[in-house]
């Protein structure tokens, strides 16, 4: 996490690894908080919120960071974690 002063927010990005840490590649490229994050069910798709000036977004994307589906917007109060209830979802 890293602090954006020009704006006044915080960082934070997703990023995938192998079990050993050797390889890792970043998914999410923008300001403001991304996490709480859950995996689908058949592995297939991650679930996030990304946080920004206390407003929450839930979006789901594939484990390669592709194919980003926006699922709510503007929650006023960030819920508890995404849990993927439904396989791809």
């Amino acid at each position: 996490m890293d602090r954006d002063s020009a704006n006044g927010i915080t960082n934070s990005e997703i990023f995938v690894t192998d079990t050993l840490g050797s390889y890792h590649t970043r998914l999410t490229h923008r300001p403001g908080n991304d996490g709480a994050l859950d995996i689908s069910p058949d592995g297939s798709r991650i679930a996030c919120h990304y946080f920004l000036k206390d407003k929450a977004d839930i979006y789901t994307m594939t484990l390669e960071g592709g194919n980003i589906k926006q699922l709510r917007n503007g929650l006023p109060i960030p819920g508890l974690p995404v849990k993927m209830r439904i396989s791809g979802s």
